[in-house]
């Protein structure tokens, strides 16, 4: 099981490198193309309200830390590769399914265990 990440382990000011991992619509789009997206939509650029991931994303970057957005949409390597070369300190897990498939809810938080990562949520055996 992935390492339990307790708040009063770090220190306040401590930045924390973190991955915000969740399923996405958009085939082939970077983590850049998604901070620009966030960004157009925490600035209130769109007509809808901001994505949870955006929402969540954009309030750890007000407290200081570092982000990676990760979209997974039909490659689920994407998770694992992105991880492998930003060497999260912690993901958040904010995936719901995979491919549109909501009963694959278990998937990234599977990679995320096997790779060793940290991560937020249910561990995998709960989702199924």
């Amino acid at each position: 099981m992935g390492s339990l990440v307790r708040c009063d382990d770090l220190a306040p000011e401590t930045i924390v490198r973190v991955a915000v991992v969740f399923d996405t619509p958009y085939a082939r789009w970077t983590p850049d193309d998604h901070r620009g997206q966030m960004e157009q939509e925490l600035a209130g650029r769109t007509p809808h309200e901001p994505e949870m991931e955006y929402q969540v994303a954009g309030a750890l970057l007000e407290l200081g830390h570092e982000v990676l957005l990760i979209g997974v949409h039909s490659d689920p390597r994407v998770l694992l590769e992105h991880c492998a070369a930003w060497k999260p300190d912690l993901a958040m897990n904010c995936a719901e399914s995979f491919r549109g498939d909501g009963t694959l809810d278990y998937l990234c938080p599977s990679l995320l265990h096997a790779g060793g990562y940290r991560y937020t949520g249910s561990a995998p055996l709960a989702l199924q």
